[in-house]
């Protein structure tokens, strides 16, 4: 009976494209947002005051938020490269 240590390669290199596929995501979403509140009919001091903290806020946490993912997945890409030079 073999027993197996360390990590699964092939399962790190995929989380890591479902880290990347979701930081896209999350960017495209950010990004679609963002157009949506610039060009609807809202208008008044909420709509300035929520737009003002999107630009300022929102959208800045949720861009941060993709760019840890691709981090992630940089880490999880790695640790799968230093699995497979420790297996051979």
């Amino acid at each position: 009976m073999s027993t197996m240590y360390g990590a699964d390669v092939a399962q790190l290199r995929n989380l890591a494209r479902q880290f990347d596929s979701a930081a896209s995501r999350l960017d495209d979403d950010r990004k679609a947002v963002g157009s949506a509140i610039q060009i609807s009919a809202w208008v008044g001091p909420v709509a300035l005051h929520f737009r003002a903290q999107w630009d300022s806020d929102h959208s800045r946490r949720l861009h941060d938020a993709a760019e840890r993912l691709r981090d992630a997945a940089a880490t999880l890409r790695s640790n799968a490269d230093d699995q497979e030079r420790t297996s051979a």
